[in-house]
């Protein structure tokens, strides 16, 4: 489905923008490196899995970013909650974040994929997996974005080759 068997297999983080990959904890990464690896070997189901699982753990992080506290959520409806708690609480300090949209973007994965995904009788084919593993990037991309921006680096430099022979 527009994906290179080897990239999958070996590096499927590269699907994230190199840009995003600084702000993404380890646990990310390896989470996508599984999925990858699953949906390369047609376990379109456990590529789905290891997408949702990645893709929690930057709700946790983001939470964290945008709040300033470390908490431990049950469900991905707690999170989604919780992101609109802090929506509500907006102020000069913290006047953007989280949005709107990743609270949109979250409550839609968990209704559509992430809720149906848990039950034993529901499985993934390699359409849906591929649909679910791209939707989890741009998810994880709008969210590490989002914390890029929070602290203070709404730009990441990416060093041009002709700087590195410059010099």
């Amino acid at each position: 489905m527009g994906f290179d068997v080897s990239l999958l297999l070996h590096e499927a983080e590269q699907n994230i923008h190199e840009s995003i990959r600084p702000f993404l904890a380890k646990e990310v990464i390896e989470e996508i490196k599984a999925a990858g690896r699953c949906f390369a070997l047609e376990n379109y189901t456990a590529s789905g899995f290891h997408t949702l699982r990645g893709l929690e753990v930057v709700m946790g992080d983001y939470y964290k970013q945008a709040s300033g506290k470390d908490r431990e959520f049950r469900s991905w409806y707690d999170y989604i909650e919780a992101f609109k708690e802090l929506e509500a609480e907006k102020n000069e300090i913290k006047p953007k974040y989280p949005s709107p949209k990743v609270s949109a973007m979250l409550d839609r994965m968990r209704q559509l994929d992430r809720n149906p995904l848990m039950h034993p009788r529901d499985s993934l084919d390699e359409m849906s997996a591929d649909t679910l593993f791209k939707l989890g990037i741009v998810t994880i991309t709008e969210l590490a974005k989002d914390m890029r921006d929070m602290i203070g680096q709404p730009e990441l430099k990416l060093i041009a080759n002709t700087e590195a022979t410059a010099s």
